[in-house]
């Protein structure tokens, strides 16, 4: 089963001394082509082939990703040449150049492919696609086929083979679309009731939903009153302790008037009281100064008759002293 061919061809050759031919069919994950289009060409190898393939060589690039789609290879061959198909197969490797251990190791390495091969009896062979010109590797490939070939009582696959596993494959297919058919039926009744169920779910949701409505606006509006009224009840509230506070600040900012007004009061008495101490005192002071001044004065005064009345003595007894000399000068002539 190539991976690149999109139609049946067949080659024909001689290969040490025996006559081989090989026809090469599509792949079976080849997108390009149509469903219908492959399995015209399958039945086509099958004629090609005639009167049957002592073999099925099915090619996979040993370095190739086995995904759960690569599993399905076998199964699908099964579905399009029977059950007995497996038998004539031989899983070719190729480009095993790419290879960093024997194949052998490969394959045991790697479950996947372990498993396939198991299912072709272990029978597989690799091509070294740098190699090509080898003609062993052929030879080695005809011999694998020549041992399958009595394993299987020296039969090929043939038509009444092909043809069972087209009447097993089209049992399948009507027994898969029977299948389908009751599970789309199945899926239809099932659509049905829970699109039923949704719609009973529905109105019921709906009914539910509209009483759970009147109820939530009910109370909403119940909720929406008793707000008001504490709000109405918590604004007079307010309003009564506004008023309370405004009385108790106007009592406060009298008495603190009051009291200020007769701590004033009584700073400014101090004050004057002061005063008038000061200008006693400084009217004592006055006093006792012009006193002192007068004192001065009346000792000044007491000291300026006595010297002068210390001057009149001296002045008379001056007037005495020259009397008497002129009276002595007087007699003494």
């Amino acid at each position: 089963m190539n991976l690149v061919t999109s139609e049946c061809s067949v080659k024909h050759a001689t290969v040490s001394d025996r006559s081989v031919s090989v026809v090469d069919t599509p792949g079976l994950f080849d997108t390009q082509i149509k469903p219908e289009e492959f399995m015209k060409e399958i039945a086509r190898s099958i004629y090609l082939s005639s009167p049957g393939p002592h073999a099925f060589l099915i090619v996979l690039p040993v370095n190739m990703k086995f995904t759960d789609q690569e599993l399905q290879i076998l199964w699908i061959i099964e579905l399009l040449f029977g059950k007995e198909v497996l038998k004539y197969s031989i899983i070719v490797f190729t480009h095993g150049d790419l290879l960093k251990e024997p194949v052998e190791k490969h394959v045991v390495r790697n479950s996947k492919l372990r498993h396939l091969v198991d299912q072709c009896g272990g029978r597989f062979h690799v091509f070294n696609n740098r190699d090509q010109n080898n003609r062993e590797q052929v030879n080695d490939l005809l011999l694998k086929i020549d041992t399958m070939i009595k394993q299987t009582g020296g039969e090929h696959y043939s038509n009444r083979m092909f043809e069972d596993s087209l009447k097993f494959r089209r049992e399948e297919e009507e027994k898969r679309r029977r299948e389908e058919e009751r599970k789309q039926q199945d899926e239809k009744q099932r659509q049905e009731e829970i699109e039923r169920v949704r719609k009973e779910t529905e109105e019921k949701i709906r009914a539910e939903m509209e009483a759970k409505h009147q109820s939530e606006l009910k109370r909403l509006k119940e909720r929406r009153q008793r707000e008001y009224e504490e709000r109405e009840r918590q604004q007079k509230q307010r309003q009564v302790e506004f008023e309370r506070a405004i009385k108790d600040i106007e009592v406060k900012i009298r008495a603190d008037i009051e009291a200020k007004s007769r701590s004033e009061l009584q700073r400014l008495v101090a004050r004057i009281q002061r005063e008038d101490e000061e200008r006693t005192q400084l009217q004592k002071r006055r006093q006792n100064e012009i006193e002192t001044v007068r004192e001065m004065i009346q000792t000044i005064r007491e000291e300026i008759e006595a010297e002068r009345s210390e001057q009149e003595k001296h002045r008379a007894r001056r007037q005495i002293e020259n009397k008497e000399r002129k009276q002595q000068q007087k007699q003494s002539q």
